[in-house]
């Protein structure tokens, strides 16, 4: 409903601005907030700084650009319904996870959450009924379990092949997982 009201308008160059005056020019990471607003992370590839920008789209295809964010991170809804950053860089294993907050001054930035979460698993979706744990999968190992922030697992499952794209079911929170097989490259 949100996206019919965007014509899509992709470019290099990207521009706030509703319907149609608006420009995007990469579509990436998009979820649902809590706030009725679809945040999305706009990459620029000529973008000599190597950021991201966090922008949202509004239930009336208004387009808004909020803040840099470092490259190689997705967005994650919070139990609350906030939007939380994962950022990974390689090979350093370096991990951090900030969930963005807004200033009285209207200014936004990212706060950087306290956690354990191992580097080789990448965050999905929060687990439904569990305040504390998200989806996570490990295409290393083909491994999908519930991870909380302090680096705990739970309820680990063995998929039958490498993990190409998982969501979760917005209506039951189970998990949806493509996979392909171990011996053919993905």
């Amino acid at each position: 409903k949100i996206l019919a009201k965007l014509k899509l308008n992709l470019t290099t160059v990207p521009q706030d601005g509703k319907g149609s005056a608006a420009r995007i020019a990469s579509f990436g990471s998009p979820v649902l907030a809590g706030d009725g607003l679809v945040y999305f992370l706009d990459r620029v590839v000529s973008d000599p700084n190597g950021m991201d920008t966090l922008r949202t789209l509004a239930p009336d295809g208004t387009v808004t650009s909020l803040l840099s964010t470092p490259r190689n991170s997705l967005l994650v809804v919070s139990h609350a319904g906030a939007i939380r950053r994962f950022t990974t860089e390689s090979p350093s294993n370096f991990v951090e996870w900030a969930e963005l907050a807004r200033s009285p001054s209207g200014e936004y930035t990212w706060n950087i959450l306290p956690h354990s979460w191992p580097a080789n698993v990448t965050p999905v979706a929060p687990v439904k009924n569990d305040s504390n744990r998200y989806w996570g999968v490990n295409a290393t190992s083909g491994t999908a379990a519930h991870y909380a922030l302090d680096g705990t697992r739970q309820l680990e499952w063995q998929l039958p092949g490498r993990v190409k794209t998982a969501i979760a079911h917005p209506l039951n929170g189970n998990l949806i997982v493509s996979v392909s097989s171990v011996t053919r490259p993905y």
